[in-house]
């Protein structure tokens, strides 16, 4: 199940412009299912599409993300950022802190062609354990910091 709420501002006048916009996005993965019995009669396909769907709802939960975003236009010249804060949609994990994201770019708006450049910048932190040991305390944990920078450019044409 998702559900996406967004309100916006649109200002400005004929030589400053602009927006801001927020999105609010409800997932629900814990009621996601498999549907083996679909084209199936067989009792093995039912008892293992149970499996599946309790194990789905007994691991995974809903989550809010949350994104911000702007853009500022000077005559020509645009001027965008934004932020995001995804939650994980695993129950019962400490280890898992929320992807934040924080772009920006800038772009130019000539009579026949456009040029933008953007910058993407992601970070979260997470912990899982590769294998369990027979003793608990002994089960390794591995420790991740994920950072990801993305460049872009894009270039047009006005036809």
């Amino acid at each position: 199940m998702k559900f996406i709420a967004s309100a916006n501002k649109v200002f400005g006048n004929e030589n400053v412009g602009g927006f801001i916009n927020i999105d609010a996005e409800y997932l629900n993965y814990g009621s996601s299912n498999f549907n083996l019995t679909a084209y199936s009669d067989e009792e093995d396909d039912a008892l293992y599409e149970d499996e599946l769907n309790s194990e789905i709802e007994k691991t995974l939960s809903s989550v809010l993300n949350v994104r911000f975003g702007g853009e500022l236009a000077l005559k020509r010249f645009r001027i965008r950022g934004g932020v995001a804060f995804d939650q994980s949609p695993f129950k019962h994990t400490s280890d898992y802190d929320p992807v934040k994201v924080v772009s920006g770019g800038l772009g130019y708006r000539g009579d026949n062609f456009y040029i933008d450049a953007a910058c993407l910048l992601s970070t979260n932190s997470y912990g899982y354990s590769p294998y369990t040991a027979t003793d608990q305390l002994r089960s390794p944990i591995v420790n991740i910091d994920k950072k990801l920078t993305k460049f872009t450019t894009t270039f047009g044409f006005k036809f």
